[in-house]
């Protein structure tokens, strides 16, 4: 989260651009959109991420494609959090962005073969 904050502080818009494939605007408005889907309850246990680090997160993987092994050292998450928190937001970003997109049973398909691959 350092990262992302320091990318929108220098004001780069291209460093933005290049890191989430996006511009910082609508970056903003998927956050807002999400958020009431991926907010959670820190418990005494562990806090929990933050709908800012889940989202970003879950672009990143999609625009690099890394191993959550990888991921792991850029985020500080375990990368069986990175799964969970890849599928969540995807099928969050897949609920709020469905007036955008036709969602096919060719999509939903893909979606079960990424699910079977995250957990693998």
């Amino acid at each position: 989260m350092n990262l992302l904050r320091e990318i929108s502080q220098t004001h780069a818009k291209s460093d933005y651009k290049n890191y989430y494939r996006m511009n910082e605007q609508i970056f903003i408005e998927l956050l807002i959109k999400i958020t009431p889907y991926l907010t959670r309850k820190d418990t005494v246990m562990r806090h929990s991420l933050w709908v800012e680090e889940r989202l970003a997160l879950t672009l990143r993987f999609l625009a690099t494609g890394r191993a959550f092994e990888d991921m792991k050292f850029s985020f500080i998450v375990s990368p069986s959090a990175i799964s969970q928190v890849v599928i969540e937001t995807c099928e969050a970003l897949i609920c709020v962005l469905q007036d955008y997109m036709k969602v096919s049973q060719t999509l939903k398909c893909v979606l079960f073969k990424l699910q079977v691959l995250l957990m693998s």
